[in-house]
């Protein structure tokens, strides 16, 4: 799940993609966190694809905002998926 621990100035927009797309998924693709919502977890789903071998993605995340403390802002989350 995502959510900020400091409160946004203005809406905060989440995007959410996979560095393997056809490895996994994501969705929703963007999330949007607002100064009302900011705290609340948002959940994002990541669905695997069927593997024949053990591989490794990342699921990035990067923000975008007129609020310049949260404006570009990237993480990654890694994983690693294997057929059993």
């Amino acid at each position: 799940a995502v959510s900020l621990h400091y409160r946004p100035e203005e809406s905060v927009t989440v995007s959410i993609t996979t560095d393997k797309p056809g490895t996994a998924s994501v969705k929703p693709a963007t999330l949007t966190l607002t100064p009302e919502n900011y705290a609340t977890p948002q959940e994002v789903t990541i669905t695997g694809a069927k593997v024949t071998e053990e591989t490794e993605f990342e699921v990035n995340l990067v923000t975008g905002s007129k609020d310049e403390t949260f404006d570009g802002l990237r993480d990654a989350w890694s994983y690693r998926a294997r057929v059993e």
